[in-house]
């Protein structure tokens, strides 16, 4: 099967999230013989990818017999907001839409402009700023959609959802012939905010790539270290964490904190740390490549995922095979795969604080619970997932 991937970050540059599931998806597809092309935007700051100019498309190194990848010079990036779009600097002097809604458009003209060069039986398009693209590809190709929904702009902002965001979401769900959800809870949350019938959505967990890397020690001494990885938005959960940990300190002091990730609240994180006189117990590194953030989390006892809404959440995956106990939030889609993990509500600061110190003094609680979270991922794999995937586009070609 001929598959047009409209995707993001190939290969990703950071742990966890939309480029990491591409890459897993793509890579899946591959083994089951597809023959996959993949499509997608370039955020100016890559430097693996040479982009030769605002609107002309490049063909990237091919990674595999099957898979070309090929990207288009952009500036959009799967989390961005309106106003995340125009704080980003555009190199290519007007050769960018002047909002984040008029580059989504200007990407699918380019798609739809690319995609006449080609055979293909279906499109794959991941998220709501490749849906006009898949929409405008159909409409000259005449091949069926699948849009894979890796989360919804009511998770992303909960507080202040952008109503054109969640229309085009709703445009591309209903054109699509098939919708792919990451979790039940995001199925749900598609029909419930969409209104879009049960039987076209399909759900295909997320997985993680399996770790080779050896357990490392951290700088601390005995100290115990607790990683949050992550944006830290409000989606996240970041002022849970840092609440959490705040309590923790109260009855133990040798813990230390990392936040890894970048976001518009680092900053506000930052201020409350330093307000609460907790600075020799929190670090903040800004944004982690891959390869930096799974040495994180080999150095990590306790990992914790405390987001708001998450339609997934890969990275408790990840420290998981890195052997690290993790706690959730009831908010993740990501316990469908992990029943053992201890979970708590994404406001019970409390529950956090006393499952973190039950971990942390426990030793033999927190190598049952690696155990058991080891048992839940037998069935994660993203050859599980592409399978899975494979059978729905199948359907459709």
């Amino acid at each position: 099967m001929r598959i047009l991937e409209l995707g993001w970050e190939f290969p990703p540059q950071k742990s966890g999230g939309l480029g990491t599931a591409c890459e897993g998806i793509c890579r899946g597809l591959l083994r089951l013989g597809h023959d996959v092309t993949f499509f997608m935007p370039s955020a100016p700051e890559r430097d693996d990818i040479a982009l030769v100019g605002a609107n002309s498309i490049h063909q990237d190194n091919p990674t595999d017999g099957s898979l070309t990848p090929y990207s288009i010079a952009s500036s959009l990036l799967p989390y961005h907001s309106e106003t995340s779009y125009q704080d980003t600097p555009h190199p290519f002097e007007g050769g960018y839409g002047a909002s984040l809604f008029e580059e989504v458009q200007r990407f699918a003209s380019v798609a739809a402009q690319f995609a006449r060069k080609g055979a293909f039986d279906v499109i794959h398009a991941h998220d709501w700023m490749t849906f006009p693209a898949a929409s405008a590809i159909r409409h000259l190709a005449q091949v069926p959609i699948a849009a894979h929904v890796h989360s919804l702009e009511i998770d992303r902002a909960p507080q202040g959802a952008n109503q054109t965001i969640m229309d085009m979401e709703k445009q591309g769900l209903q054109a699509a012939d098939a919708i792919i959800c990451v979790s039940g809870r995001t199925k749900s949350m598609v029909i419930d905010q969409y209104g879009i019938e049960s039987k076209k959505i399909h759900v295909a967990h997320n997985a993680a790539f399996p770790v080779t890397r050896p357990r490392k020690k951290h700088p601390w001494g005995s100290d115990k270290l607790v990683v949050y990885l992550g944006r830290i938005t409000h989606q996240k959960g970041p002022e849970t964490f840092v609440l959490a940990a705040a309590q923790l300190l109260q009855y133990m002091q040798d813990v230390q904190f990392i936040m890894a990730g970048d976001g518009d609240l680092l900053r506000p994180m930052i201020e409350r740390v330093t307000d609460a006189r907790l600075q020799r117990h929190f670090h903040f590194t800004g944004f982690l490549k891959d390869n930096h953030a799974s040495d994180l989390l080999a150095m990590a006892d306790l990992y914790v995922l405390p987001s708001v809404s998450e339609p997934f959440g890969i990275a408790p995956l990840e420290a998981m095979l890195h052997g690290v106990p993790v706690i959730v939030t009831n908010q993740a889609g990501v316990v469908e795969v992990m029943p053992s993990a201890p979970r708590v509500d994404h406001w019970d600061v409390v529950g956090l604080s006393d499952w973190m110190q039950r971990i942390l003094t426990n030793d033999d609680l927190a190598n049952e619970l690696v155990r058991s979270g080891a048992k839940d991922l037998t069935a994660v794999s993203w050859d599980h997932t592409a399978e899975t995937i494979s059978q729905i586009l199948q359907n459709l070609a």
